[in-house]
């Protein structure tokens, strides 16, 4: 007997059969032992039970008996619960699966058609995703902000401008032009083909932006010989209080090699407090805070002046006198940082810091002699990796 035969069988069985039958499938009878009872209930099995089956599955073997269970007793039947079995097919990588079960519903929603098209894209698969876009095109569906970004990432890999310029039109026919998960897949797909133009155009027409655009952007500038650019829009993002990550941060190192280092990366530093961030650069007086300060930071350094620290003005790259490569290592960005979390948090609290640069040596000594004078457990994630302070020593061991 067949397995779907004998599943069949089971469901009129006693529950025990039936439980003895999932027994091979450990995970899956795991996951839909809890409504096994409900099979032999007058009352018809809910839709809800078979999804929550299907997501505790771990594989497609796992996925079959449940499929079997829900074609038997009609469940299939329902939109929800046949879109929810591809989405876990194309999950776990079962696309034959997952589109022999699309070809044979009778009906269909955007949801089954952006999981098919999803998940053709996802595994690289682009011709099935561009041929199954184009029937969803031609279906008269509604186009929605859930199966364009699959295509145009497909666009993108491909490098199939012009077939992204056409969904690009199809965009502003469905009114989408606002969207943002819509706008930044189409900034993904121009930079990434090389069309920075037309990237920069949706760029700053998007309302709101996230990381990703912004290093996509960025990146685009960069590799196609526009460094300047690339440079100006990074000082941009940081004007605009958007904390760079690892990857923004090397995608600004690569247009800086671009010109030869002939500019030098901004350094900036932020600290969140109280769920708001406070952005710091060298020198900064912009903070409305600033003389609070600067007159916390001078009596710091007194302070630690008087365990030792002196100021490495070996760190400092200006032809100017000691005395004044030594100002200027007081004013670094993370050292106003620091300052202002001292007079901003109470005593006691973790200061937790960010630095789009790696951490300079002499800001490194004067986090560890701060972290022991003021009893502050200090946090800084810079360009490279985080540094603990704690007690006047770091994490690191004094080697970044």
């Amino acid at each position: 007997m067949s397995k779907h035969k004998c599943f069949a069988f089971s469901l009129f069985a006693p529950h025990r059969a039936k439980k003895s039958f999932f027994s091979s499938c450990s995970a899956a009878a795991a996951a839909i032992d809890s409504f096994l009872y409900a099979v032999d209930s007058p009352v018809p099995l809910d839709p809800r039970s078979f999804v929550s089956a299907l997501v505790r599955c771990r594989s497609p073997a796992e996925i079959k008996p449940v499929h079997a269970l829900a074609s038997t007793t009609g469940a299939m039947h329902n939109l929800g619960v046949a879109n929810k079995h591809m989405y876990i097919y194309a999950q776990h990588g079962a696309l034959a699966d997952a589109y022999a079960l699309f070809s044979r519903m009778g009906a269909r929603d955007n949801v089954s058609w952006s999981v098919i098209i999803g998940g053709f894209s996802k595994v690289g698969d682009y011709d099935n995703c561009f041929r199954i876009f184009g029937d969803f095109v031609r279906s008269g569906s509604r186009i929605d902000n859930f199966t364009l970004p699959f295509v145009l990432r497909a666009c993108r890999d491909t490098m199939s401008l012009r077939l992204g310029i056409e969904i690009h039109h199809l965009v502003f026919k469905a009114g989408l032009q606002s969207d943002l998960f819509v706008s930044a897949a189409l900034v993904d797909m121009y930079a990434r083909c090389g069309d920075v133009e037309n990237a920069r155009k949706v760029f700053d027409k998007m309302s709101k932006r996230d990381m990703v655009t912004w290093t996509v952007m960025i990146s685009g500038y960069a590799e196609c010989g526009n460094p300047e650019e690339s440079l100006a829009l990074f000082d941009r993002m940081m004007e605009e209080g958007v904390v760079p990550d690892k990857i923004a941060t090397v995608t600004v190192a690569f247009a800086c090699s671009k010109l030869g280092g002939l500019r030098k990366t901004p350094g900036w530093t932020w600290i969140e407090i109280n769920g708001k961030t406070h952005r710091f650069r060298v020198c900064d007086k912009s903070h409305p805070q600033s003389r609070e300060i600067y007159e916390a930071l001078k009596m710091l350094i007194e302070k630690l002046e008087l365990v030792g620290y002196v100021p490495d003005t070996n760190f400092v790259l200006h032809d100017v006198d000691e005395e004044l490569k030594a100002g200027f290592l007081y004013t670094h960005s993370e050292k106003l940082a620091i300052s202002y979390g001292l007079i901003a948090t109470p005593d006691g609290s973790v200061l937790r810091i960010t630095k789009n640069l790696r951490v300079c040596g002499d800001c490194h000594t004067f986090t560890k002699l701060t972290s022991a004078a003021m009893q502050r457990e200090i946090i800084v994630r810079d360009g490279n990796r985080f540094h603990h302070f704690k007690e006047g020593s770091c994490s690191c061991g004094d080697y970044w």
